[in-house]
């Protein structure tokens, strides 16, 4: 499953760059980059194992659905900032607001601001790749709940 999230980020990475360098959809650059960074950190965080303790989630999702999780976004905000470089969550968060505002409240973005989500997910895409994990383990007392 981890393999699809790798996928779909590469595929919404290269989408982004597409629009990007068509110089029309500046918005769209923005989403893009924000959907393909959340599929970089699904790669990067799953499967997630807690200490002392028979649970395993293999994929985001089912993390999400054993715990009665609905705000998924607001969740994997959360386990990128328990468990990245704060410098990274910082890029996250920042492509996020950029995402919502184009999206909600004006899809009018400049060619820096898309140029600017471009090398941020690009950043991430490196990060998450460099640094997979093939089983996080934390406490479950560690992880915060959205």
């Amino acid at each position: 499953m981890n393999n699809f999230r790798l996928d779909h980020a590469h595929h919404n990475y290269n989408t982004c760059e597409y629009l990007l360098n068509d110089g029309n959809h500046n918005d769209w650059v923005i989403t893009v980059a924000f959907y393909s960074a959340h599929h970089y950190f699904r790669y990067k965080n799953f499967p997630l194992e807690f200490k002392n303790e028979d649970d395993t989630f293999v994929t985001f999702d089912k993390f999400c659905s054993f715990y009665g999780i609905e705000g998924k976004h607001g969740q994997l905000s959360e386990l990128i900032r328990e468990y990245v470089d704060n410098n990274i969550y910082l890029m996250f968060r920042e492509i996020k607001n950029e995402c919502w505002n184009c999206r909600y409240t004006n899809y009018k973005v400049s060619n820096d601001r898309a140029k600017n989500a471009f090398e941020v997910i690009t950043k991430i895409k490196a990060y998450c790749e460099s640094k997979k994990n093939n089983i996080r383990t934390s406490d479950r007392d560690s992880i915060p709940m959205y």
